[in-house]
């Protein structure tokens, strides 16, 4: 069955096999401490404010910058 595979007998499948599964334990040690670094389950919790505060906070600021916005300039209009 083995050689089927490609392998040329039990002990060559064994090694590429065990090479395999190192390669995969690493990786997935890898993500987890990946996932444990980057996925703090404490910052999603600890949210000040809400998604429509934070809208309604935006909203404000940029009404506030549009009032600034409105002016014309001195040379317009000179020619």
């Amino acid at each position: 069955m083995v050689r089927n595979c490609g392998y040329k007998n039990m002990n060559e499948f064994l090694l590429t096999f065990k090479e395999c599964r190192t390669a995969y334990v690493n990786y997935q040690q890898e993500v987890d401490n990946w996932q444990k670094a980057y996925d703090n389950p404490e910052a999603v919790s600890d949210k000040s404010e809400t998604l429509t505060e934070k809208l309604a906070r935006l909203q404000k600021e940029a009404e506030g910058s549009q009032r600034y916005n409105n002016r014309q300039t001195k040379d317009r209009g000179g020619r």
